[in-house]
């Protein structure tokens, strides 16, 4: 056998010392990590709360915006509103919140128009009506039918009357739509090459009932002059 070199041990000496530094340093390093662990766990105690209230808040609100992105009703839009309305609330101490964007949202948010067009949608009869201050009744020309008008979602609307002999009838050649803006109700009518404005602005709307006030006409842009003050009381009939 040949002689072990007499640098052989000094190389098996320095490598057990090596391991014995990387060790060392091994455990410099978990104690650092883990000191490094406890500030950590220090300073997660001491984390802004409004963090946690703002992501919740947050959370909470696109649950909801979606769902009336989805589906715009008047149900969803007082839950988006509510939701907006609550983040306001438990942010209102949080500088890190969007605060102004919920806000600007908020203001252009008009469930109560919303609500409105749902319950327009429907077939009304007039009950009464007060006009130039005095109160009148409708009258019929069938005695067991009343004429009705239906509005419809799409925006058309059918006017019925009933004749003598409870016919039922109808002028196909007018075409009849309305839009909602608002409290102005607009429904307009075209007939040959002429189309009528009248406008109402509705005083109450309920899923039964509602009050219109007459408030001018229109023929192909023009206003036509205003003759008499009328107010309409209608039920929804279904």
């Amino acid at each position: 056998m040949g002689e072990r070199s007499y640098k052989e041990p000094n190389r098996i000496i320095k490598k057990i010392k090596m391991k014995n530094v990387s060790l060392r340093v091994l455990m410099l390093l978990l104690g650092v990590m883990a000191f490094s662990i406890v500030f950590t766990a220090c300073d997660d105690d001491e984390v802004d709360p409004c963090i946690e209230i703002t992501q919740k808040a947050t959370a909470k609100v696109k649950l909801v915006a979606e769902k009336y992105e989805k589906d715009q009703t008047a149900e969803n839009c007082k839950a988006y509103k509510k939701a907006i309305e609550e983040y306001l609330v438990e942010t209102k101490d949080c500088s890190n919140a969007n605060r102004e964007k919920y806000n600007e949202v908020l203001k252009n948010l008009d469930c109560e128009e919303i609500e409105m067009k749902e319950n327009i949608v429907g077939k009304w009869e007039v009950e009464k009506g007060v006009l130039n201050g005095e109160v009148i009744y409708p009258e019929f020309d069938c005695p067991t039918k009343k004429d009705y008008v239906e509005f419809f979602a799409n925006g058309k609307i059918k006017s019925v009357t009933y004749n003598e002999n409870c016919e039922e009838e109808i002028d196909a050649d007018v075409v009849t739509s309305w839009t909602l803006s608002g409290k102005t109700l607009t429904i307009e009518e075209k007939e040959n090459n002429d189309i009528y404005l009248t406008i109402y602005t509705v005083k109450t709307l309920t899923a039964k009932s509602m009050v219109w006030v007459f408030e001018k006409e229109m023929k192909n842009g023009k206003e036509e002059p205003k003759e008499e003050e009328f107010e309409g009381y209608l039920k929804k009939i279904k």
